[in-house]
């Protein structure tokens, strides 16, 4: 079964369950409400998005020269940067790490770009993934939201199981849970130990790493372990810490619904001798994988200039239906059907591109303006012009386009139009959908009824 096969049975199932739907709908409502009494607090929004976006243009435009600034000043500090082009380095560079440490145990954060990067297939031997929602998900690590993993399952479901989890008391608040699980892993002491960790930004100018609430606790990771392994896509580069006065006001309102982010990490390097906490060797994993293809075509350059707050999510219509892994790709929502096709084979991924009311919602609110449905309807313009459109697409056009361009085809019999909508979208609608009826007249059919004059073409 081929990728959009796989994706057409998944929305044919999601779209006829109205509990899924209506419980999508009623947490992205409550995200949307409290968002925008969290944007009260900005003065002149609008200006703050505007910054945000000049910030993320200006420094995706120059990215080679703050990615060597960067490389430079961190390796001043004592750490090390390894720069790896796809997953098959990643694997590499990770597990010549793991040989020089093999009596360390292994903890792993729980981020969607270590799914990009196939790191959990490349740690074979044990390890503990560290994150409340990991404990839920297991093995199938299943990614809705950049800042909610668990969009999908439900405040309900998860309540019931962290309570079991953690041996709290039925019907506990998730407030109360959660701060019970960072009070514990914060509590542990690691001895030993490697961390994997995916910080928020990475600033140029300073060398330094930056981790925020919405990374869980992978901030009191770094703090707790021995050795630190923090995988970075080239995409989260900030220029300057005077740009994090906009993008991290901008990160928590948009992506978390919050004021400020209640955790906040800026991490330069390994500890100094004079240090008492701290990790005593940091390596940073420069990650491309197909970033630079998004880069390389200034039609869709903007994507870059993404900062992971999932607020495009929530306004989506699709994303509400289908929940952000129905999408079978780490990139989800408006954004990750944009990213996915540049970033992996058309061929593969070109279903995704489809899969878009092209509202322009997620435009709207976006909050470093990047125009998300404008460039989803450049990427079904490469899917069309790449010739993956396939066959039977093609002649089901040329069918269409030859029966605009005559009044007597368009008013021709019922049954034949039928036929040929049938056989066109039969896969496609799905067994259990109604396919709607084709009226018997056209409307130039009763014009002509009611008025008595034809306009023939």
């Amino acid at each position: 079964m081929s990728t959009q096969e796989k994706f057409n049975a998944v929305i044919l199932e999601k779209s006829l369950d109205n509990d899924f739907y209506g419980q999508m709908t009623e947490f992205a409502n409550t995200f949307i409400k409290q968002k925008q009494r969290r944007e009260e607090i900005i003065q002149q929004p609008n200006n703050a998005k505007k910054r945000g976006a000049f910030y993320r243009w200006r420094t995706t435009e120059n990215l080679d020269k703050y990615l060597i600034e960067f490389e430079s000043n961190f390796l001043k500090k004592g750490g090390r940067v390894i720069w790896a082009p796809d997953e098959k380095d990643i694997a590499k560079e990770v597990s010549a790490i793991l040989a020089k440490h093999t009596d360390y145990s292994i903890e792993v954060s729980h981020s969607h770009i270590f799914e990009e990067a196939e790191l959990y297939n490349t740690l074979s031997k044990p390890y503990h993934i560290v994150g409340i929602e990991a404990s839920m998900l297991g093995e199938k690590r299943e990614f809705s939201h950049p800042s909610f993993p668990l969009a999908h399952v439900g405040k309900e479901k998860a309540n019931m199981f962290f309570n079991d989890f953690l041996g709290l008391k039925p019907r506990t608040d998730t407030k109360d849970w959660a701060e019970y699980y960072r009070d514990k892993a914060n509590s542990k002491t690691h001895n030993k130990s490697i961390a994997f960790v995916n910080p928020r930004f990475a600033l140029s100018d300073s060398g330094t790493l930056v981790f925020d609430g919405n990374n869980g606790l992978q901030a009191s990771l770094v703090m707790q372990s021995n050795i630190v392994v923090a995988l970075v896509g080239i995409d989260q580069m900030v220029a300057t810490q005077n740009e994090l006065e906009t993008l991290l006001p901008l990160l928590s309102i948009y992506g978390q619904a919050e004021t400020l982010s209640r955790q906040l990490l800026f991490v330069g390097g390994p500890k100094q001798s004079s240090f008492d906490e701290g990790p005593e060797e940091i390596y940073i994993i420069l990650f491309d994988n197909g970033r630079s293809n998004v880069l390389a075509k200034p039609a869709v350059r903007q994507a870059s200039h993404c900062i992971q707050c999932g607020a495009c999510h929530m306004v989506c219509p699709v994303f509400r239906m289908l929940g952000g892994q129905s999408f079978n790709s780490v990139n989800t929502g408006p954004i990750g059907e944009v990213t996915s096709q540049q970033q992996y084979s058309k061929k593969e991924t070109k279903h995704i591109s489809f899969a878009s009311t092209n509202c322009g919602a997620c435009t709207e609110v976006c909050p470093v303006k990047i125009d998300i449905h404008s460039l989803i309807v450049n990427n079904r313009k490469e899917v069309q012009e790449s010739g993956h459109t396939g066959a039977n697409e093609k002649y089901l056009w040329l069918a269409w386009k030859r029966m605009m361009l005559k009044r007597k085809r368009m008013n021709q019999a019922t049954s034949l139009k039928s036929f040929m909508f049938r056989t066109a979208y039969r896969k496609n609608w799905g067994e259990k959908r109604e396919f709607p009826q084709i009226v018997e007249r056209s409307f130039n059919q009763m014009w002509v009824e009611q008025f008595g004059t034809d306009q023939e073409a």
